[in-house]
């Protein structure tokens, strides 16, 4: 069901939903916290608003104004925009704006995306559009999507972000990773993937990432870990198989080498904090 919106200057036909995630089906990559259509006129602001997440915006109809840390962006439509929502930006326009947005945490979003304060990228609606309304459609209908479609939309959306200043080939790479983490992964198949021999696909990687492809998915393997530790009962043995590693031993030395602790007192300290 949807919430209305009583804000001064939204719209009745302005929505939000939120997710409602469940333990039993933990979702490994990304968690969606909330997504919104909104219609708003020139009475609509929001000032150092704060949202445990980052936020996905895109731009249909008007245009409006972002200021963080105090550097003002300016948006219109056919833009889409992602910004850092733990660092309280402020939200405006001047003649009204129509817009969708999508809230979300991931695994591995604050060590790739945490320096991030406002990233605006052209982009042609009827390209993303669907992306948006995939998350938003189910809950219309009075369900969730599924986390298949979570991770396939916002890897799909995080794209256009990570090759607008990268190689667009890669993400064929980062997408097969991501969904393919409880496999087994070779360097030299993900070279094949984009018609590299494996010495120039690592350095290629590199560039593009900041990391080599064995330092990505190791990160990527730890933050998975670390987000079931948090937020689901599944064993060490289980999370063991659903992030890829070989044996819990591996695991173990891997997850305490990247984190400083070993999986099980991550679990403890984690535990201590939501009771806190």
């Amino acid at each position: 069901m949807a919430m209305r919106i009583l804000e001064k200057g939204v719209t009745t036909d302005s929505e939000i939903f939120l997710y409602h995630r469940t333990l039993l089906a933990p979702n490994p990559f990304f968690r969606l916290i909330s997504i919104a259509h909104y219609t708003v006129t020139n009475q609509y602001s929001v000032s150092e608003f704060s949202v445990d997440g980052f936020v996905l915006l895109l731009v249909v109809q008007g245009d409006g104004y972002i200021t963080q840390n105090n550097a003002t962006t300016y948006m219109h439509a056919g833009q889409m925009i992602m910004m850092n929502g733990y660092d309280r930006p402020s939200f405006g326009t001047n003649r009204g704006i129509e817009y969708y947005s999508i809230v979300f945490e991931g695994i591995q979003q604050k060590d790739l995306f945490g320096s991030l304060r406002v990233k605006t990228i052209s982009v042609p609606t009827d390209d993303v559009l669907p992306c948006f309304l995939a998350l938003l459609e189910p809950f219309r209908e009075g369900r969730q999507p599924d986390n298949e479609s979570i991770n396939h939309q916002l890897t799909t959306l995080l794209g256009h972000f990570t090759s607008e200043n990268g190689n667009q080939k890669f993400k064929v790479v980062y997408d097969y990773i991501c969904t393919h983490l409880n496999e087994r992964i070779a360097v030299e198949d993900l070279a094949k993937m984009v018609g590299l021999s494996t010495f120039y696909f690592i350095r290629a990687f590199n560039e593009d990432c900041g990391m080599t492809p064995h330092e990505y998915l190791i990160k990527l393997r730890v933050y998975t870990a670390s987000y079931l530790l948090r937020a689901s009962s599944m064993t060490l043995g289980e999370i063991t198989q659903c992030c890829g590693f070989s044996n819990e031993s591996a695991f173990n030395n891997t997850f305490k080498k990247v984190m400083g602790v070993t999986p099980m007192i991550y679990r403890k300290n984690a535990k201590k904090q939501i009771q806190q």
